[in-house]
């Protein structure tokens, strides 16, 4: 069966209003139903567990202050295009008690605002749908990594199963929350797609791979 073309679905994240607040909820959903477990499993299991980290597209933080939980030598800090998504995730860092351990920035990935050599690792997750340059996104991963530092993206892909999609479509409560996770599916890229993205940036070391719910990059300068 042909994959369906990809369909934008934003550059500029979610700006505020009510389509933050649900995105919020639907994010401590699936936390709550333990659907970050295994994302900040492969994400300690490719050895990005300490030193000083940057998360990508962070939106409201559960994924990276599920990581933190387990993580107790890291701090992080956060790049996000929306400031309406950082005010929520800086009230969820206060509610996990995380607050001094992170430090969210509003910027855009295609451009940070970090120094060269900054960063042990970078990670993301949820959000490469949302890059539209992703060459660019992983150069300046590259360039604000330190040498043989490590990034982990993880993300939805596009050419799911029909049984898996209907899995996680099921777990999304509401008809609203519902489309905007499939506006999220048609948005992403399929692991061949990835995988022709991966051959247009400068890094030797990086991977491209699909598992049960979605497509893992792995990758170290």
């Amino acid at each position: 069966m042909p994959i369906k073309e990809r369909i934008i679905e934003t550059d500029n994240g979610h700006q505020g209003g009510e389509e933050v607040e649900s995105y919020n909820c639907v994010a401590r959903d699936m936390r709550d139903k333990g659907f970050l477990k295994d994302n900040v499993s492969i994400v300690i299991g490719y050895g990005i567990d300490k030193g000083h980290i940057l998360d990508i597209g962070s939106g409201p933080g559960y994924f990276n202050l599920e990581w933190l939980k387990r993580c107790e030598k890291a701090d992080l800090k956060t790049i996000e295009i929306s400031r309406a998504m950082i005010e929520i995730a800086q009230e969820n860092a206060k509610e996990y008690g995380f607050e001094k351990r992170i430090e969210n920035v509003l910027g855009d990935a295609r451009k940070l605002p970090f120094d060269n050599n900054t960063f042990d690792g970078v990670i993301s997750n949820a959000s490469l749908h949302e890059w539209q340059e992703p060459e660019k996104v992983f150069g300046e991963i590259l360039r604000v990594l330190k040498p043989e530092g490590k990034f982990c993206i993880i993300d939805v892909r596009r050419d799911l199963n029909k049984a898996t999609l209907s899995f996680m479509k099921d777990n999304v409560r509401g008809i609203k929350n519902k489309k905007g996770f499939m506006d999220s599916v048609n948005a992403s890229y399929t692991l061949d797609e990835m995988k022709e993205i991966i051959k247009r940036v400068d890094c030797k070391n990086m991977t491209a791979e699909d598992y049960m719910f979605g497509i893992v990059i792995k990758g170290y300068k």
